[in-house]
């Protein structure tokens, strides 16, 4: 029987790409990432993927350019190593959340606006209200600007009992200069020490 020496035969390059590949596409299936590299003009199919992605079948380069394209990232990062990979699954991680927060912003006003219409509806039917007027009309008031108030003090809380209360040293942290994470960690401290109280209080 002859030995399969295809891993062998492999470059840490492509099996590196391969392990890029596994990363990147993410839920998306085998099959689903050749049927869209079909649809591009590639002979792929989900066997294909696999060889890609266990490095034994290396890109040619324009493959890997419409490969890229189609996980949304440079080929740099696709030919990358890991880091390079993460680094980019962090900020599109971070970009899905920023569009989550804009989407749960929308569906709160839009609740709040149905809320209202509702209460209007039935408090004119002359009946009492299901719940405290105290109690509804504070969540009519709430605004956004409320909500980061509430965890604008939540933050500082945490940064003070961080203080008070370290922890055991972060393993992951690196040990040289940490500039975008200074970037992070100016950003939330000066979101914990904003002045909210006309936000809070708009009567003082």
């Amino acid at each position: 029987m002859a030995r399969d020496t295809s891993q062998e035969e492999s470059s840490p390059l492509d099996r590196q790409v391969g392990e890029n590949v596994v990363r990147l596409r993410g839920d998306r299936s085998q099959k689903e990432l050749a049927d869209e590299m079909r649809e591009r003009g590639y002979k792929w199919s989900q066997a294909t993927v696999w060889a890609v992605e266990k490095g034994n079948r290396p890109l040619r380069l324009a493959e890997a350019a419409v490969l890229a394209e189609i996980l949304r990232v440079s080929v740099g990062v696709l030919l990358g190593d890991e880091v390079s990979v993460v680094v980019k699954q962090d900020v599109d991680a971070v970009e899905r959340a920023q569009q989550q927060v804009h989407q749960a912003f929308l569906a709160f006003r839009s609740s709040q606006r149905r809320l209202a219409r509702t209460a209007d509806r039935f408090a004119q039917t002359g009946r009492a209200l299901p719940v405290e007027t105290s109690h509804l009309e504070s969540l009519l008031r709430l605004t956004p600007d409320d909500i980061l108030a509430i965890e604008r003090a939540a933050e500082r809380e945490s940064v003070q009992l961080k203080a008070k209360y370290p922890g055991p040293p972060d393993e992951t942290e690196p040990t040289g200069p940490t500039p975008y994470f200074d970037v992070f960690g100016d950003a939330y401290r000066n979101f914990a020490e904003r002045d909210m109280s006309d936000v809070i209080d708009p009567e003082t």
